[in-house]
């Protein structure tokens, strides 16, 4: 039996880094039994063996002997010998991953994180890996495989500016969009959902004509496989109280979807159409093939019902309801600021999608309550202190579609609308706010006083 076999059932002991002498570990680490180990079918002894490896990768260890094992690790994986096992080592460097985002000190040099990300950059067989990853139909590899480039991308946001090295793994996913897109309509719930947030984060990492053209063309063509395979009732039932982000049923038709696909659906869209604005305006091409989707939301008859749908799938989470009304704020300042293909913004009003129209209907949704914008003000899960600034800088200049916009809630819409501002700045001059909030009472002093003297 082995010494990592040995390990397995006391895995506790490692739990203390005083507890493991670096010989111990140069020997564990250096152990190749680990590879035959992890051939057992039974899952708790690979969930122990994996939370070994962790451990001992995490303890402090001379730099080359992880650089060794995780050297080792991803040869195996991007061999692509034996899927199962492989599956093990990608949920290993998720936790590696994981860990560098979160760790106290990111610019330690030999973060395993860091280590893994300077082998994979430099692996020569990197785009080859990639490449026949996205190829298989193997569920239990692809799905870690997606999640660990998810990770990548993720690493590479979190730690901006920190001297993470991995862009040769974000290019060579770049060229290869088109691939994970074919695992939208995967057999897999959590596969599906994998690559549409993959493919979500490379467009906001590193947008280029060629990803977005691609992106628009696969959003169309899933949009016109949802329209073709569900029915007006089947999809109401994603708008359902009890459907949460991760509740997932089997419908019996042919596509796997469920509410949180459609939400990434929708934020792609967005985020496409906001990538084409302020990269790409120029490019009468990507303005088309996105004008194509833009014409399949114009079959909805009723303007309010797509504005429900639009927070029936977004309104549930705080950071994607304000993210949402962002996007739609950053677009429409750029029609402001220059003079974009007129089509483009006729449709979006068309649509009732605005800034005006998102910010009423959000309101409305949160029953018109003064204290629910508080809660969001003082919440530092969201950006809603700078979005409502410059949604409020937004209104200036545009106060009579501002004002148009509150009839949405009736007759006295802009009444209702007056009170609630009304409320909230006497909280603000109230004191007591864990900020100094005399920019936004300012801006809302100044709405008030506009709108009393227009009525």
């Amino acid at each position: 039996m082995s010494c990592v076999h040995r390990l397995l059932s006391d895995i506790d002991v490692l739990s203390h880094h005083s507890s493991v002498s670096s010989a111990l570990q140069l020997k564990l680490l250096q152990d190749d039994q680990w590879h035959a180990d992890l051939q057992v079918k039974d899952p708790f002894a690979v969930y122990k063996l994996k939370e070994l490896f962790v451990l001992l990768l995490t303890l402090d260890p001379v730099s080359e002997i992880k650089r060794d094992w995780i050297t080792r690790a991803l040869a195996r994986v991007a061999s692509l010998a034996d899927l199962d096992i492989n599956a093990v080592y990608l949920d290993v460097f998720h936790t590696l991953l994981k860990q560098l985002r979160h760790n106290q000190a990111p610019f330690v040099e030999d973060h395993p994180g860091r280590l893994l990300l300077q082998a994979m950059n430099a692996h020569p067989q990197l785009d080859d890996w990639i490449h026949r990853s996205l190829q298989t139909q193997n569920t239990l590899y692809i799905i870690p495989f997606l999640v660990c480039m998810i990770d990548v991308v993720k690493t590479l946001d979190s730690l901006s500016g920190q001297s993470v090295c991995c862009d040769a793994v974000i290019s060579s996913l770049t060229s290869h969009y088109g691939q994970i897109g074919k695992y939208w309509q995967a057999s897999h719930i959590t596969a599906v959902r994998k690559s549409m947030e993959l493919s979500k984060r490379l467009l906001q990492a590193c947008p280029t004509p060629i990803m977005v053209s691609e992106l628009v063309t696969m959003l169309h063509t899933y949009i016109n496989s949802v329209r073709q395979h569900l029915t007006e009732s089947t999809m109401e039932l994603f708008r359902e109280s009890d459907r949460t982000e991760f509740f997932y049923q089997d419908l019996n038709v042919n596509i796997v979807v469920d509410r949180e696909c459609l939400k990434s659906v929708l934020q792609m869209v967005i985020a496409s159409c906001q990538t084409i604005v302020m990269r790409y305006d120029d490019n009468p091409k990507l303005w088309q093939e996105f004008h194509h989707i833009l014409q399949n939301a114009q079959d909805v008859n009723d303007p309010m019902v797509l504005l429900e749908w639009i927070f029936d799938l977004c309104g549930n989470n705080d950071d994607d309801a304000v993210d949402l009304q962002m996007q739609i704020l950053a677009i429409y300042e750029r029609f402001t600021a220059h003079d974009e293909p007129r089509f483009m913004q006729q449709m979006l009003q068309q649509l009732e999608i605005t800034p005006h129209t998102l910010f009423i209907y959000f309101l409305y949704r949160t029953g018109t309550d003064h204290e629910i914008l508080v809660d969001f003000l003082i919440s530092n899960e969201t950006e809603f202190l700078a979005f409502l600034i410059a949604y409020l800088r937004y209104v200036d200049h545009h106060l009579p579609e501002f004002m148009e916009s509150c009839e949405m809630l009736g007759d006295d819409g802009v009444d209702l609308i007056y009170h609630v501002f009304e409320r909230l700045l006497h909280v603000l001059e109230a004191g007591g706010f864990p900020y100094n909030p005399a920019a936004l009472a300012r801006r809302i002093t100044h709405l008030l006083d506009r709108i009393s003297h227009t009525l």
